[in-house]
Order: structure tokens, then C-alpha cells, then sequence
């Protein structure tokens, strides 16, 4: 892309070109099934079944939760590069 000058009294004059990239739609994968837990034991890992995709493919999670499913708030546990994560061991009912 270049912008191009048109004046009066003279001939076209031209800006430097500038490259524009377009990135593939981002798609945010699939993580594991629903898992049941009993109280003050440990988490398995939640994963990614099919990995996100897209954009420049240099890609970060934020894993979310809440205790309360569909409610609000909902509470980050932070950005991370992995598509796996490892919860600590719930305590709370």
C-alpha cells in the first residue's frame, strides 16, 4: 500500500509502501470433558483435546473458572503458554 500525491502544477508524487498482513481467524480449540472430584483431593489436568489456532499463532491461554457454572464473576487463573494446566487441590464447597 502506498499513498499517492496529486497536485495542480505537478506529476504524481509517492509515499513509501507499507506491507499490511492478515492473519487466519482465530479458533479456540477444545479442552477435556467435565471431571467429578471429592472434597480436599487432588485436580487432574484439563488440556486442550484440540489445540486453538489462528492469528499469528503465537498463542496465550487464560484459563477461567467460576464455582458457580454460567454465573458471574468469573475468576482468571492467569496467562499461561500452555494449553495444559494443573489445578491446586480444591477446598472450597
Amino acid at each position: 500500500m502506498r499513498k499517492a500525491v496529486d497536485g495542480s502544477c505537478a506529476v504524481n508524487v509517492y509515499s513509501n509502501e507499507l506491507t499490511i498482513t492478515v492473519h487466519a481467524q482465530m479458533l479456540p480449540g477444545a479442552v477435556t470433558g467435565t471431571t467429578t472430584i471429592c472434597y480436599d483431593t487432588d485436580v487432574p489436568a484439563f488440556a486442550s483435546t484440540t489445540p486453538a489456532s489462528g492469528g499469528n499463532e503465537v498463542i496465550t491461554y487464560t484459563w477461567q473458572y467460576t464455582t458457580n457454572m454460567g454465573a458471574v464473576p468469573v475468576m482468571q487463573t492467569g496467562q499461561i503458554s500452555a494449553d495444559r494446566i494443573q489445578q491446586p487441590t480444591i477446598r472450597q464447597i
